[in-house]
This record gives structure tokens, C-alpha cells and sequence, in this order.
């Protein structure tokens, strides 16, 4: 957070010496306000038993009676499943889904490009059971800072501790990785530039796998037997 803050201070010095409302840039050239040291990303995700609480809180968030039912269920419910980051959601317009292909391209991504989004069933059907709307082509007529403050309420009412929005793409990205899909295909699946950006949910793919290991261990019961009989025999 406090790196956002410099970085936002810098471009506002920066910004004014161009104008010429400064004589110079007093935080241009190199040990004026250097960056703090960050931690390796930050992967909270929701477990399962924590998705259907959230979802059943998004019907009775209150303050704001347009964020609450069809229109809140359904922006978590397309978040959750298809990893599409918050504005991503916000722009989508009814004509730009393909609803046969299962499909919506969304045009000026935060890299620039284009990508395709594939839907599943739950994230096709929450946006086929959006109301038509007279006042905007898109399907979710909110602000950023308001649907953010309706899912934080919603996460609070849910009991849900230390998740924020954009923890929606890390709860698609992370089942994606315990389901099997890594590498490129989770790379693609979340419009990531650099293959780096997606490796860090490989160690919970990683764990994912051992845990399955674990569960299913097989013929324990003869392999302790044996080595009881090799310990009495020695």
C-alpha cells in the first residue's frame, strides 16, 4: 500500500515540474523516496465451505437495495468462476456474449489486448438471469467503489475473514491449479502476460496433490504388518 502511495506521489511531482507549477522534480533521480521491499504475492482464496456463505450473503447485504439479490449474487458467482478481474465484469455488455459458445471477448484488458472469457454453466447462467436494462448496455450498472464496498459488506455479513474482491481471482486461479491446470492453460485462462505472474499458484497445486496422495493410502494395513514381522525377526 505504501509503495502505491509513492508511486501516485511521484507521478503528481512529476506531473507539476512538466507543467511548470515546479521549478523540479524534487523526487526525480535516483535514493530521493526509494520503494519498500514487498512481500511475494499475497494468494487468499476462499475455501468451500466459504462460497456458499458468501453467495447466500450477497441477498441481504441492505444499503443499497440495487447491489443486493440477482445483481450481487450473479457479479461473485461470474468473478468466481471465471477469474475476470472487477472493471472486466463491470464492462460486460449482453451483445458481447456469446451465449451458444459459452463465450465474451473483453477489448482493452489491463495488458492492452484483447482476450476471449469462456463461461461455465453457473457463470452463464448468472448472466443469462440479469433483467434486461432500458438505462445502459451493460449488464451490471454499478461503479467500481460501489461493488466493491457491496462484496466487502457481503464478506462481513458471511463471517468471512481477511478476503477481498479481487480474492475472487485468486479462488478461480487456485481451484484451476488443484484441478490440474497450470502452466500456459492457467496463464490464458487469466490473461496474464507473463507465464511469472501465474506460477505462484503452482505450490498450491503442488499441495493440492500431495494432500490427494495422502487420502488414499493403500495396503497400510499388510505393509505395518510386514514391518512388525521384520522388527520381531531381527
Amino acid at each position: 500500500m505504501i509503495n502505491r502511495e509513492v508511486d501516485v506521489l511521484r507521478h503528481i511531482t512529476a506531473r507539476a515540474a512538466r507543467w511548470e507549477f515546479l521549478a523540479t522534480d524534487p523526487l526525480a533521480g535516483r535514493g530521493t523516496l526509494k520503494s519498500l521491499r514487498e512481500p511475494k504475492g499475497r494468494v487468499r482464496y476462499l475455501l468451500q465451505d466459504e462460497i456458499p456463505r458468501l453467495l447466500a450473503a450477497c441477498d441481504s447485504v441492505g444499503q443499497d437495495a440495487e447491489l443486493t439479490g440477482t445483481y450481487l449474487r450473479a457479479f461473485v458467482a461470474v468473478a468466481l468462476n471465471t477469474g475476470m478481474r472487477r472493471n472486466e465484469i463491470l464492462g460486460l455488455e449482453r451483445r458481447a456474449i456469446d451465449w451458444n459458445r459459452r463465450t465474451t471477448t473483453i477489448e482493452g484488458t489491463k495488458n492492452g489486448e484483447s482476450r476471449v472469457i469462456r463461461l461455465n454453466a453457473i457463470a452463464l447462467e448468472a448472466l443469462r438471469a440479469l433483467p434486461p436494462r432500458l438505462d445502459t448496455p451493460k449488464l451490471f450498472p454499478f461503479k467500481p467503489n460501489q461493488i466493491s464496498q457491496a462484496v466487502m459488506r457481503a464478506v462481513r455479513r458471511a463471517g468471512i475473514k481477511d478476503f477481498r474482491l479481487h480474492d475472487t481471482r485468486h479462488t478461480f486461479a487456485s481451484y484451476q491449479a488443484m484441478s490440474g491446470t497450470v502452466g500456459k492453460g492457467l496463464q490464458d485462462l487469466l490473461g496474464h502476460k507473463d507465464g511469472r505472474m501465474s506460477s505462484k499458484y503452482a505450490h498450491i497445486a503442488d499441495q493440492y496433490l500431495m494432500e490427494a496422495v495422502d487420502r488414499v493410502q493403500l495396503g497400510a494395513a499388510a505393509v505395518a504388518g510386514e514391518g512388525k514381522t521384520q522388527d520381531v525377526a531381527g
